[in-house]
């Protein structure tokens, strides 16, 4: 599938550019904003705290208006509420203000980002689904880097008035840019073994227990990074700014998306996960150890290849594991609990900062990404050795499975694996074990 050859995959690519232009404008710029306001560091990670609370308010109704008023709809509302809120910043003079319009920004977030994951998941299939999210993808981070770079720029200069009126006008042409976008047909979905569950027992399946638990730590980790990196970098060096680090950020997240997401689908989800974690972590310690500029561009690149392999690999296995049916209820719920981790980041490493100091939150981020590992390596099968056996097994045409020994067809390891179904009873595995032994999540 091209992106420049379907017409609906184009425009969400430019409206998500957009959009995600005008919100990570406010990354740099806002905490300092507050700061300047005489909010404390903890009273500012609750006004920023005050967007995942919207967000997270808004995901059920997102849910349900995916299914009950279409994908196409529901982008289209969130857009417009992203407009409307980006308006309402330059009314707000003081803190609380400002925390009643994050809140009310988070429920465009909310609609926007939900709709356009469920809507590429509709669009695509099993084998193409992680190259798909990982080019259109790139868009995220496009604007994760035009964002801020432009927002630290134009803050010392113009103020923040300025900063806000040009969020908006980038909104504004995000809305634009979903004219064209169509509303996927539904698909005739005939139910395979274990594909009849009820939206309760999916709920239970380890492909999306363990991505939720994974992203939720994920979640704390970026809240640390958003919420009070400006401030972090104004303490260690008054001559970095964030703005730098997240433009560093944002091209390494395009160069690594397409290898990122061709790599899950052809050697599988697990591995590249585990590595881009790995990354992650390795960017957090350049942080904590950051004094200049060089260890920050470091610590950027770092990170954006981590954060730009793990997030739409994690997307991709979980939407592995959902029908057309039941993906808007899947999905509203595990980016709630997303939000629900940059909900708790934000009053977690604030109370860390005023009680322990703002230089000690990313060795403390470094050490809750180790107990997401854990939980990954020991979690994602029903024991640890089948874990790390489906982590590392291969995957492709061709291939022998190193979870069930048998030989990987066109729907790679059909037999036991990627989707997340069991053994048929009737097959044995190629090293004569009883395939009725169940090899994913239970």
């Amino acid at each position: 599938m091209s992106l420049l050859t379907n017409k609906t995959l184009f425009g969400l690519f430019w409206a998500t550019l957009f959009v995600f232009t005008s919100f990570t404008a406010f990354f740099p710029v806002l905490p300092l904003y507050l700061q300047n306001l005489g909010a404390s560091n903890f009273l500012i990670g609750v006004v920023m705290g005050a967007f995942p609370i919207g967000v997270l308010a808004f995901r059920p109704p997102v849910g349900w208006f995916l299914s009950h008023k279409g994908r196409r709809w529901t982008l289209r509302m969130g857009t417009s509420v992203l407009l409307l809120s980006t308006l309402l910043y330059p009314l707000a003079g003081n803190a609380l203000s400002v925390l009643v319009v994050r809140f009310f920004h988070g429920l465009g977030i909310a609609a926007f980002t939900t709709a356009s994951i469920v809507l590429i998941s509709d669009l695509t299939t099993f084998e193409n689904r992680g190259s798909v999210m990982g080019v259109l993808g790139i868009a995220n981070y496009i604007g994760f880097g035009i964002g801020p770079y432009l927002a630290s720029r134009i803050y010392p200069v113009f103020g923040i008035q300025t900063v806000f009126f040009t969020a908006a006008g980038f909104v504004l042409l995000g809305l634009i840019a979903l004219i064209r976008i169509e509303e996927p047909e539904m698909k005739q979905h005939f139910p395979q073994q274990g594909e009849s569950a009820t939206v309760r027992q999916l709920f239970r399946h380890r492909y999306i227990v363990v991505p939720s638990l994974f992203v939720l730590i994920a979640a704390l980790v970026q809240g640390s990074v958003i919420n009070f990196l400006p401030i972090y970098l104004k303490a260690r060096n008054p001559h970095l700014d964030a703005g730098s680090f997240f433009l560093v950020f944002s091209f390494s997240v395009i160069v690594i998306r397409i290898i990122a997401g061709k790599a899950a689908d052809l050697h599988g989800r697990g591995i590249v996960i585990l590595s881009a974690t790995l990354l992650l972590m390795g960017s957090l310690t350049a942080l904590s150890l950051t004094k200049g500029p060089v260890l920050l561009m470091l610590a950027g690149a770092l990170y954006g290849a981590g954060y730009g392999s793990q997030q739409p690999t994690l997307t991709a296995l979980v939407a592995d594991n959902t029908t057309f049916q039941n993906r808007s209820i899947i999905f509203s719920a595990y980016y709630a609990v997303f939000d629900m981790g940059m909900l708790i980041s934000g009053y977690l490493f604030g109370a860390i900062a005023d009680q322990l100091g703002i230089l000690h939150i990313y060795p403390i981020s470094f050490a809750v990404y180790l107990i997401g590992v854990f939980i990954f390596l020991t979690q994602i099968q029903s024991t640890v050795h089948r874990s790390i056996r489906w982590i590392f097994s291969s995957r492709g045409v061709g291939k022998t499975c190193r979870i069930c020994f048998n030989q990987i067809g066109v729907d790679p390891c059909h037999l036991c694996g990627h989707r997340g179904g069991y053994v048929a009873s009737s097959i044995k595995t190629g090293a004569g074990a009883d395939s009725t032994d169940k090899v994913h999540g239970e």
